[in-house]
């Protein structure tokens, strides 16, 4: 569904228990951030909850929030933040970004936009899951920061984020996506290529039809599901091994 102009002006809006005013844009199916130029600068929380959002960007260059405090867009798909998030909302104090898809410290590190946020709730998001250092990394690029993931920030956990080398952080991470990327490309490139070998191989080499044969319906099954949730060129050619030589 389409963020229209007609479905911005007309959302409900309600007082919630902390006193803000809020407007909902809560369970959609909204795909995208669109028309929000048509939404009137008097609320303190804007609600996002919910939704398919994969993007958290394209904020209109020509206006600016300057109420919103507090922004909640938990469960939905974003991966990707737009630079000039500060910008469109200046004065946010609180965001909710719970269970979405971000997982790297570039990413992350868009967020130090926002000069005055003191609460962020990002917990069951990639990068939440596979790092250890989110926090400090946090920290360190948002020092008005005092509660991450309902946890108060600790004297000790600032201290360590002023010893984080934020670039060498984004570097690296720059470097081990570039590297999944490829080898992700790489995975699909080979798993097709083995897909029609073995289709050419079962036509025309009767030695390798032979191999298949002496596979019972069982294991053929099996060996089908591996090839397909193969995630490295280590396994595809373990496979491949295995079904030359005729046996697991």
């Amino acid at each position: 569904m389409q963020l229209t102009a007609d479905l911005v002006i007309n959302a409900p809006t309600y007082t919630n228990a902390i006193n803000e005013r809020t407007v909902s844009f809560r369970s959609n199916g909204l795909l995208s951030l669109q028309n929000l130029e048509s939404l009137a600068d008097v609320y303190e929380c804007i609600d996002f909850t919910n939704n398919e959002l994969a993007y958290l960007g394209n904020f209109p260059s020509n206006k600016t929030l300057f109420n919103a405090t507090t922004l909640l867009f938990a469960n939905n798909k974003i991966s990707e933040i737009e630079d000039s998030i500060g910008d469109y909302f200046p004065n946010v104090t609180k965001i909710s970004l719970i269970m979405n898809d971000i997982e790297s410290y570039q990413e992350l590190y868009k967020l130090r936009e926002l000069k005055n946020l003191k609460s962020l709730a990002i917990h069951k998001n990639p990068i939440t899951a596979h790092s250890v250092g989110y926090r400090s990394f946090l920290i360190s690029i948002l020092p008005s920061l005092e509660v991450i993931d309902f946890e108060r920030v600790k004297n000790a956990e600032r201290e360590r984020a002023k010893e984080l080398d934020i670039e060498k952080i984004l570097l690296d991470d720059k470097k081990k996506r570039e590297n999944s990327s490829s080898g992700k490309r790489s995975v699909r490139v080979n798993r097709e290529n083995l897909s029609h070998q073995n289709h050419s191989n079962d036509k025309n080499n009767r030695h390798q039809r032979n191999v298949v044969n002496k596979l019972n319906d069982s294991d053929r099954q099996l060996l089908k599901k591996q090839l397909l949730e193969a995630e490295s060129l280590e396994e595809i050619q373990q496979i491949e091994t295995r079904l030359k030589q005729g046996y697991w």
